[in-house]
């Protein structure tokens, strides 16, 4: 089964509460036979209420349980647009509350692309590839953009 690399030694996908940040990840989920964790966790009810929740309600959930993925993790997200830069980047969150981001440089307009508004300017079929190393520090491995046929 070709995957054109994209599933090599992934050991986590998380995606966002939103039903499409999961369908976005879920066939490299599949490939590399991971369980895609949603965050808040919304387990098997997509209904309304969890498409309604604030927009940044996945940030805090979401880095917080990237952060605690185990040292040597390689991880595969897919966020909505309003989260990505506080999920990847620094945040805006002055206390130490581990909802402050991965701490990644989102300056790189190729892998974090803006509109002229200073939002991300993305498709639906962006996902981040991002390593935790020995020392708990994130980088990101590159911005995958799937519009091709991973089979």
């Amino acid at each position: 089964m070709m995957n054109n690399g994209i599933v090599d030694d992934i050991t986590h996908v998380f995606a966002t509460h939103k039903r499409r940040t999961y369908l976005t990840v879920l066939p490299v989920a599949e490939m590399a036979i991971v369980e895609v964790q949603r965050f808040p966790s919304v387990g098997d009810n997509d209904n309304d209420e969890v498409e309604k929740l604030e927009e940044e309600a996945s940030i805090c959930p979401t880095v917080r349980a990237i952060k605690s993925t185990p040292l040597g993790s390689t991880i595969v997200m897919s966020t909505h647009r309003s989260a990505i830069y506080g999920v990847l980047s620094n945040g805006n969150n002055e206390e130490d509350d581990g909802c402050t981001g991965l701490g990644l440089d989102t300056s790189n307009s190729a892998d974090f692309p803006k509109d002229d508004e200073g939002k991300l300017d993305s498709g639906y079929s962006d996902l981040w590839k991002i390593t935790i190393d020995a020392n708990g520090k994130a980088s990101l491995v590159e911005r995958l953009i799937l519009d091709f046929d991973l089979d």
